[in-house]
């Protein structure tokens, strides 16, 4: 009993060393990316609405309606990186699969 007793206090102080090199590893990541976002200029804006897809922001930082195919190109550029942000890259077009579609 008293060899179980040990190895459970072992794995115990195990996992409470793990979680708290996850939690130090977790805040020196955030730190970074907050300091990435005050170094890149326009990043301290707040984020358009996800729901409005047809207006983007200009370099000014004013939001304005999608009038053209650059104006576009901007916002779903904008789109794409939230995205990838998120869901981490998107596959390249040498990655990706053929369908593979089968009629039963």
């Amino acid at each position: 009993m008293y060899r179980y007793y040990s190895l459970t206090v072992t794995l115990s102080l195990s996992s409470i060393l793990l979680l708290n090199q996850l939690a130090t590893g977790v805040e020196q990541a955030a730190k970074a990316s907050l300091k990435a976002n005050k170094e890149s200029p326009g990043s301290d804006k707040t984020p358009l609405d996800h729901t409005k897809i047809m207006v983007f922001r200009t370099a000014s930082g004013m939001v304005q309606p999608v009038r053209s195919a650059a104006d576009w190109n901007r916002r779903r550029a904008d789109i794409v990186r939230g995205m990838e942000a998120t869901m981490g890259p998107l596959p390249k077009p040498k990655q990706r699969s053929p369908l593979n579609i089968k009629i039963l």
